[in-house]
């Protein structure tokens, strides 16, 4: 896959393989541990359906098989042991009075427990009508703190 610039108009022309089966869907991992490998900035966000802050994580599978596992870590009192895990199970410093720098998560990979979970169908509310079909998706159960 390659990138081509036009000119001065932030047009890009990407190629794909133009035999690639457009009905082809991602499988979940069966549940196990993996190595994952951060691919996203991490920033704190407003949550869609409550007034918390969130951060939200973008893991690829960092083995042959590819893929990627997402994971919404919450910032409450409630959840702070699942944002030291993660940082601790990346080697991300945290101060003595439990300040995380995010930049410094840039790059990480670590080892996790990863799980899988039915995610739901989606329906319009207002025509019925199924947009996507139920379908098992991966989460991540625990990040591994290398002893």
């Amino acid at each position: 896959m390659y990138h081509e610039w036009k000119g001065q108009t932030n047009m890009a022309m990407i190629k794909i393989n133009p035999d690639v089966d457009e009905n082809q869907t991602f499988e979940a991992r069966p549940a196990g541990i993996y190595p994952l490998l951060l691919t996203n900035e991490l920033k704190v966000e407003k949550a869609k359906t409550s007034e918390n802050n969130i951060i939200k994580f973008e893991w690829k599978f960092n083995d042959e098989k590819g893929g990627v596992v997402f994971d919404t870590l919450t910032l409450t009192s409630k959840a702070e042991f699942r944002i030291k895990q993660c940082a601790m199970a990346c080697g991300v410093p945290m101060t003595a009075d439990g300040d995380i720098d995010l930049d410094d998560f840039v790059g990480a990979s670590c080892n996790a427990q990863v799980g899988t979970r039915l995610l739901p169908a989606q329906v319009d509310p207002t025509s019925g009508q199924t947009l996507n079909e139920a379908r098992m998706v991966n989460n991540i159960k625990k990040y591994l703190i290398e002893e």
